[in-house]
């Protein structure tokens, strides 16, 4: 008798090592030039941006029963970020949803810098990257858009944002877009520690609060422009 035992070794995707890298493009739909040295590696909690396709069964008949080729519709890709709020990091996802800060120096404090992000006529357009280094696999998404930003600061929980992206394309890869990316500093925001201030003049401080913003109101038509922000890092 001939007994055989097969150990089949299959190649798992582990969350923890999971990436996501974004780079901004100078042309929409398009990798920059220079995505493989400038990428960023962002921090997130969850991502749920995917690309998805609609399927037709058609109405042809041909005299037989096996089924008729499907009708392929749109290729659809979007999905919600949820990100940690980290002052550095978190003004990627302002440049991307409004443009470029203005960016002066904060008097009197040696190497801390002010951010102010006004909407811009222009909203810069992302490629995004999740990866998962342990079975080389990783999905770019290129045309990307944030399409709302929502916060929510209060409680004792981790302070997070939700990031709505709407994207163009997908494409599957065993290579990543960036072997050495750069990373953020960490410097986390925490609930209580937000204020409303006019001027130079602490207006209030605020235990609670809910920020939701829509950047897009759909693919076409853009508009953010009764909103500002700062920050101070």
């Amino acid at each position: 008798m001939l007994k055989l035992n097969l150990q089949l070794h299959a190649r798992q995707a582990i969350g923890v090592y999971t990436t996501l890298k974004m780079g901004f493009e100078t042309e929409f739909g398009k990798d920059p030039a220079d995505l493989a040295t400038k990428a960023v590696q962002m921090p997130f909690n969850t991502c749920g941006l995917a690309a998805s396709q609609n399927k037709t069964d058609p109405a042809t008949i041909r005299g037989r029963r096996d089924p008729v080729e499907p009708i392929m519709g749109n290729i659809d890709v979007s999905g919600d970020l949820a990100v940690p709020m980290y002052a550095t990091a978190f003004g990627y996802w302002w440049k991307a949803a409004m443009g470029a800060p203005v960016t002066t120096a904060v008097e009197g404090k040696d190497g801390f810098f002010k951010h102010v992000f006004k909407p811009a006529d222009d909203q810069p357009s992302l490629v995004l990257e999740k990866g998962f280094s342990k079975i080389n696999s990783y999905a770019k998404y290129n045309g990307c858009k944030v399409s709302k930003i929502s916060i929510s600061a209060g409680g004792d929980g981790e302070l997070t944002a939700t990031i709505s992206i709407m994207g163009c394309d997908e494409k599957i890869s065993t290579a990543t877009i960036c072997a050495s990316p750069s990373e953020p500093v960490m410097n986390r925001l925490n609930n209580f520690m937000l204020q409303l201030q006019r001027s130079q003049w602490i207006l209030i401080l605020v235990w609670t609060a809910i920020l939701m913003r829509s950047v897009a109101k759909d693919t076409v038509q853009l508009s953010m422009r009764d909103l500002s922000i700062f920050l101070v890092v």
